[in-house]
């Protein structure tokens, strides 16, 4: 549990020390486009490090035996597949409201 908080916090710090060492977070933000599928890569590689890592302590998975595999991929492909339902959710909830009648104001009074 400890070795993620580590993770997170050199995460962080280095985040910290390239923004304030850029003096410029236009500079920043060109430099992250400028390498999009690395920095992609390393967001795509981070956020199943942390998942397969809190599936894993959740669910106390045995990862030495075959079955303990199977196991685990099913705990995991099932937290995937609930949380892309919850941003499915969440999505389908901001489009059905209505954004524009509660802004517009009464222009014929």
């Amino acid at each position: 549990m400890i070795a993620g908080w580590i993770v997170i916090g050199l995460a962080v710090l280095i985040f910290l020390v390239a923004i304030f060492r850029s003096q410029n977070l236009i500079f920043f933000s060109s430099v992250a486009l400028k390498y999009f599928l690395v920095t992609l890569a390393i967001g795509v590689a981070l956020f199943f490090a942390f998942s397969f890592y809190h599936i894993y302590d959740v669910n106390d998975s045995n990862l030495k035996s075959f079955s303990g595999v199977v196991e685990f991929s099913g705990h995991y492909f099932s937290w995937l597949a609930g949380a892309f339902n919850k941003v499915g959710d969440i999505t389908g909830y901001a489009v059905q409201q209505d954004w524009f009648e509660q802004n517009l104001t009464n222009s014929s009074k």
